[in-house]
């Protein structure tokens, strides 16, 4: 399986904030004059990955560990086919981004618990297109639930082929891939789960405002 994997750098998370306008405090003796501006978590997040190889990929599908993650959009940036036939010409390279996946949904009830920590394979069923030339990923994890303090996703892999769990013969174990509509399954094979995931520790909630997702 590991022959399958594409060597990649999951840079850290960039939470996205909302600049607002607050409501303006009544003023009286001894009142500090409000600024009139707040910032507030989005419910957004961006993580970038870079591929290591200098020769763009071909990916076939992508596993990770879900945290309390909603739904995720997969922007990927490729290199156009004219500037790979002509990789040695001293034109400036041209790159593309594209969406490969837009908002598919791990969790069927973002104020619930069910799928918020799945282990999860999206492949070539869930692509828009094939995902072909690829150089890097940009992954836009969505929360619009003010009951999470934290998510995000865990253990990324990302692979060749569209089933890098199958094996030959009888000695293989069962693979469940996400279906968009049932979440409920989970991959069992592959894949270990973090243990901290699974404590069942609290976590408190977030004000932030579920209206602010509408730009993202």
């Amino acid at each position: 399986m590991d022959d399958y994997l594409i060597p990649c750098v999951v840079k850290p998370a960039v939470f996205l904030t909302v600049s607002g306008q607050r409501g303006r405090a009544r003023q009286g003796p001894g009142s500090v004059p409000d600024s009139g501006n707040e910032t507030r978590p989005s419910g957004c997040q961006v993580v970038d990955v870079e591929f290591r190889s200098s020769i763009p990929e071909v990916v076939g599908c992508i596993s990770f560990q879900n945290y309390y993650t909603h739904t995720l959009t997969l922007r990927y940036c490729n290199l156009l086919s004219e500037q790979i036939s002509n990789s040695k010409s001293d034109h400036p390279t041209q790159k593309e981004w594209r969406t490969g996946i837009e908002r598919v949904q791990l969790m069927p009830n973002c104020h619930c618990e069910r799928g918020s920590q799945s282990l999860v394979v999206l492949n070539k069923a869930h692509f828009l297109a094939s995902l072909e030339n690829v150089i890097s990923f940009r992954l836009i994890l969505r929360q619009p639930s003010p009951e999470w303090n934290q998510f995000g996703i865990r253990d990324l892999k990302i692979y060749s082929v569209a089933n890098p769990f199958h094996r030959n013969g009888n000695t293989g174990t069962r693979t469940t891939f996400m279906s968009t509509d049932g979440m409920e399954q989970v991959l069992r094979n592959g894949l270990q789960t973090n243990g901290d995931m699974e404590s069942g520790q609290d976590i408190n909630r977030h004000p932030y405002d579920v209206a602010t997702l509408s730009y993202t």
